[in-house]
């Protein structure tokens, strides 16, 4: 893919750019848990060709299978060993950054939901963060010795610790909503993330070849089954439960754990990672043989073996493909044949696994940058959906306009033309080289000397290697330009009011004058923000150049002893707003007490 290895290529040179949002409609992301059950599936519609998008400065944690998960809308990454940070997905720029603040280090894979990150530490800690704030939900600490990247179920979040002195291990159930450990679930000491799929969680057992399927409500068992020797991973998806041991592949039926298959996988040959499972194949994958190989999902027969240029991290299917993170490349392979479909280059050296979700990819780099790729089409983006010149009158022949704002929304060079569909409309710049994060103002200029009076319109249009755009333009020639009325303006002739007063003594109103200065009629609304002040009228129509009148008075029984402040607000329909400040002194006294 050319254009995309030109693309990455630069990022050797170029610094971290911000750009304007792009795109409104995000694709709500499958694996918005974080691929429960290690299935490794994604979400993923983008395309072939793919252009940079953004790159921010991280530091990347090469001993980390994953260091990045995404809901769709905002991407977790670990910077160092220390620091998770939140990233908005069209623009790169920061929702948050959080420091560790436990005496620890990360460990895990982030776990992401629409609401809630979370991550495992060293030292046994684990901790949940508000996706919009950043700040800590909760911080759980424990003596455990080690934890998985986290999973986040339907109803807990399953995190497996393991006890090095003793060998032994556990599932933790932990509430999302308060923090606490809930149930703890005995388990074989695999180092691999909790398995969660079809309302089970899938827990390797503590006697050797046993595992159980649980409630992931009530975590109590639904079914049990074994294999012949110890389990390795499992995985499942598409209602079937995968499980490897000792390169040995075994197929159950996730509802009744009824065994369907087994394939032993031959060679020199060791099964690197969970499988991955779509809906026809099982993906099986070697970081040392350097290969991959796929299984029928009914039958266990081998469908094809592609051998790869280097070592690779676990398969990421979406409906129809594969994606494979190599040493120094994306690849994305057709899901039937294994046929290479293309590629993307990543110049430095890939850090974990890739993240694809929606039409974006997220690759880290040994080049201390995080790449956010998204497919082409996107990267020229214009202010305006719509156009309108105005009016053009006989005498005027022409109007031109400079309002249109084109931006550049990648990090590269892209080359640009501007054209319309009409010869009286035309646009400037024709051609021009766009940078990345470039704004250019287009210059259009509708010339209708030759044109009879009515209505006209036409459509800019703007097209660069990977996409297009079009942009309609409405103008109008006139005999003579229609006259232009000053709106209504309000003038009020009192800027405050301040009275004195005591309970059952009269007070008088007073006459506030409103003055309409402008050439259309216009409507007033007038309220306070004090009960005991009585307005006369709440909503008047003043005419151009007449008055409008408003008695106020006070009620002093709903006024405190001592002053009393209020605001009277005036608000007209042209968006006008004029205050008047009021102030009412009500005395201790009565008639009774004069007497």
């Amino acid at each position: 893919m050319k254009l995309s290895r030109i693309a990455l290529s630069l990022l050797v040179l170029v610094s971290v750019f911000a750009f304007p949002l792009v795109g409104t409609d995000v694709v709500e992301a499958e694996n918005r848990h974080g691929d429960p059950g290690n299935a490794g599936r994604v979400n993923f519609v983008g395309s072939d060709p793919m252009t940079v998008h953004w790159a921010v400065d991280i530091k990347p944690v090469t001993t980390s299978d994953r260091i990045s998960s995404s809901n769709g809308r905002v991407t977790l990454v670990i910077s160092g060993v220390k620091s998770i940070d939140c990233l908005n997905n069209e623009t790169g720029k920061s929702v948050w950054s959080s420091p560790l603040e436990t005496p620890s280090i990360i460990t895990g894979t982030p776990s992401i939901t629409d609401e809630m990150g979370v991550i495992t530490c060293a030292n046994g800690f684990i901790v949940a963060y508000d996706l919009k704030r950043g700040c800590e939900l909760f911080s759980i600490s424990t003596k455990l010795d080690r934890f998985s990247s986290p999973i986040v179920g339907e109803n807990f979040i399953f995190v497996k610790a393991i006890e090095n002195n003793d060998n032994s291990g556990q599932i933790l159930a932990i509430s999302p909503v308060t923090g606490k450990i809930v149930k703890t679930v005995p388990c074989c000491p695999m180092f691999h993330p909790p398995t969660v799929g079809s309302e089970k969680l899938f827990v390797p057992l503590e006697t050797e070849g046993r595992f159980a399927a649980l409630n992931e409500l009530t975590l109590e068992p639904v079914w049990k089954a074994k294999i012949d020797s110890e389990i390795d991973f499992i995985s499942t998806r598409f209602g079937r439960v995968c499980v490897v041991s000792s390169n040995i592949v075994y197929l159950f039926n996730a509802e009744n754990g009824e065994f369907i298959w087994k394939k032993p996988i031959h060679g020199c040959y060791e099964i690197s990672w969970s499988p991955t499972i779509s809906a026809e194949l099982v993906f099986l994958c070697s970081k040392n043989a350097k290969r991959v190989t796929t299984l029928d999902l009914e039958t266990g027969e081998i469908v094809w073996e592609k051998f790869l240029e280097s070592s690779t991290y676990q398969p990421l299917v979406d409906k129809t493909r594969v994606i494979l993170t190599l040493e120094r490349c994306v690849e994305v392979r057709d899901q039937k044949t294994g046929e290479l479909l293309w590629e993307i280059p990543t110049v430095g050296s890939t850090v974990g696994n890739a993240t694809a979700v929606s039409d974006n990819m997220f690759i880290a780099t040994s080049l201390s940058k995080l790449v956010s790729l998204k497919t082409a089409g996107y990267e020229i983006k214009s202010s305006d959906d719509m156009f309108d010149l105005g009016e053009v009158t006989v005498a005027e022949k022409y109007t031109q306009s400079s309002d249109i704002l084109i931006s550049n929304c990648s990090i590269q060079e892209i080359d640009v033309t501007f054209d319309s569909k009409m010869d009286w409309l035309s646009v400037t710049p024709e051609n021009i080289k766009m940078a990345g994060g470039q704004e250019v103002n287009l210059l259009i200029t509708a010339d209708l000397e030759n044109l009879d009076v009515g209505e006209y319109s036409s459509e800019i249009l703007i097209n660069w290697d990977h996409g297009s755009l079009s942009i309609p333009v409405d103008v109008s020639k006139i005999i003579e330009p229609k006259p232009v009325l000053k709106p209504a303006y309000f003038e009020i002739d009192t800027k405050e009011i301040s009275k004195t007063g005591a309970l059952n003594y009269p007070l008088e109103s007073s006459l506030i004058m409103i003055e309409n200065t402008g050439e259309t009629s216009g409507k007033v609304n007038v309220f306070s923000d004090q009960d005991w002040i009585l307005l006369s009228k709440k909503e008047l129509e003043i005419q151009p150049g007449s008055f409008g009148r408003i008695g106020i008075t006070f009620i002093p029984g709903l006024a405190e002893h001592g002053l009393n402040v209020g605001r009277i607000t005036f608000k007209s329909d042209t968006d006008q707003v004029v205050f008047i400040d009021v102030e009412f002194i009500r005395n201790p006294r009565n008639k009774e007490s004069d007497c």
